[in-house]
């Protein structure tokens, strides 16, 4: 049986009737070209329709988005790393239990998804190297595999760093190849030509390369594109 005829049964027998929004999107993989080829890719026992749509609700991110369209797809990430002066480790409950104590107490949906994943980073652990963002990262990009495009990406870290250090970081990453994606205060990251933010409450700025893209609120509910 074909994997678009697996989506097709799946859509008569078990969904029709019983759940009208798998039926739809049962029909829509069965006929979707594209999609049907990058299942094809995988083991046949992982091309099944529950773990694939349990996998897409799983990824889902609330997020208002204002001033742009949503991008079609999403990039293909090839090797990624983190650098901490203190990582943490998912593997460890206490580790999860003090990264649970941050957030917020009426944000349990940020809770849940914390510990999705943690789960998803305990099965295939992320490189994670100790080291200081100035003095360690020139040899962690270096790691980077050849033909992959490099992209440092950090969000609401350098108001940590002392104003020094802020200066010689952000020297520093504009020497690096890739891009530059910052998503922080900007108080603490000045960039040229900020539009006035929204009026509702406190926004970091999203910046590419150094020059600002959006204005962000802090835990990811909106972004608001500058036109």
């Amino acid at each position: 049986m074909s994997t678009a005829d697996i989506y097709r049964v799946f859509a008569e027998r078990e969904t029709r009737g019983v759940s009208p929004a798998y039926e739809r999107l049962s029909r829509t993989v069965a006929g979707d070209p594209e999609l049907l080829a990058l299942l094809d890719t995988l083991p046949p026992a992982k091309r099944q329709p529950n773990l694939l749509f349990g996998v897409v609700r799983l990824p889902v991110l609330d997020c208002v988005l204002t001033g742009v369209d949503p991008p079609a797809r999403r990039p293909e990430v090839v090797w990624r790393a983190g650098l901490d002066v203190n990582p943490l480790d998912v593997t460890d409950p206490a580790d999860v239990a003090w990264l649970e104590a941050l957030i917020w107490p009426e944000h349990r949906h940020r809770r849940e998804r914390l510990r999705a994943a943690a789960a998803v980073a305990a099965a295939d652990p992320p490189l994670l190297v100790r080291g200081d963002l100035v003095d360690d990262l020139p040899a962690l990009a270096a790691r980077a595999p050849a033909g992959a495009t490099l992209v440092v990406f950090h969000s609401s870290v350098l108001y940590q760093v002392p104003k020094a250090r802020r200066d010689a970081f952000t020297a520093l990453v504009r020497t690096l190849p890739g891009h530059w994606i910052a998503n922080e205060d900007p108080s603490v990251l000045p960039l040229a030509d900020l539009p006035e933010p929204p009026a509702d409450g406190f926004h970091n700025v999203l910046a590419q390369d150094g020059r600002p893209v959006a204005w962000t609120t802090g835990h990811g509910q909106s972004i608001t594109w500058f036109r």
